[in-house]
């Protein structure tokens, strides 16, 4: 540091604090993501996981929802979780391919028109139009579309790269959203493999039981509150 000049010093001591701003922020999005997953999943051991990993899951829980429940995971692995029927992710693969197209036109700044992307879309699901305009749901819906064999893995994850676009201002990139570290597509079972290997599940699925008995309670619990009040207003 002797060395350095006053100029050169006062470089090295903002890259610093730069390192220690970010170490500070991924430990505090670590610290969510893990929260957020053992308040549904206590058990669960995630410490050998990335943070991108984490966020995947955190992400899936969201995703999936009523997937992470005792009758919808005693059966997995061999029945990975599912959102949508086979019927309704079909029109996907052709969906994306039509959006990207109409958005990279736009970029370019192309006279284009948006009647092809609509006839496409005339139809679809509108929860999953809604999960495919959402980048990180985006990938779960091609997962299933992996799992459908609707798609393969090379095709989904092109789907998801980054595409360089020549604009009159310059190159702008589209579909890069996460910078390059988007986690790659498998079939969800092989996603969720990752993390409930084996007795996690069974763990897993002693603490739902346990959660859905506590639930049972509460609900007895307030009916005959709501019992009583009833009961004393007749009288």
């Amino acid at each position: 540091m002797d060395r350095l000049s006053p100029a050169e010093k006062e470089n090295f001591e903002n890259m610093l604090k730069e390192i220690k701003r970010l170490q500070l922020a991924l430990r505090l999005f670590g610290s969510y993501y893990d929260e957020r997953i053992h308040l549904r999943m206590p058990s669960l051991d995630v410490s050998d996981k990335s943070l991108v990993e984490r966020e995947w899951l955190m992400s899936a829980m969201d995703y999936y929802g009523e997937v992470f429940t005792k009758e919808r995971l005693t059966n997995f692995p061999s029945e990975p979780p599912k959102k949508y029927k086979k019927e309704q992710l079909v029109a996907v693969p052709d969906y994306i391919r039509t959006k990207r197209a109409y958005d990279v036109a736009v970029l370019r700044g192309d006279q284009v028109s948006a009647q092809e992307l609509l006839r496409v879309q005339k139809g679809m699901d509108p929860e999953l139009l809604k999960d495919l305009a959402h980048p990180r749901y985006q990938a779960f819906v091609l997962s299933d579309c992996v799992a459908e064999d609707l798609l393969s893995e090379k095709k989904a994850n092109a789907f998801l790269a980054a595409v360089e676009v020549p604009t009159e201002q310059g190159t702008v990139f589209y579909n890069d959203t996460f910078g390059g570290n988007q986690m790659n597509i498998y079939s969800s079972q092989t996603l969720f493999e990752q993390f409930f290997k084996g007795k996690a599940i069974d763990r897993i699925l002693d603490e739902l039981d346990y959660e859905e008995f506590e639930k049972l309670k509460a609900q007895q619990k307030q009916m005959e509150q709501q019992k009583g009040i009833n009961q004393r207003r007749k009288s």
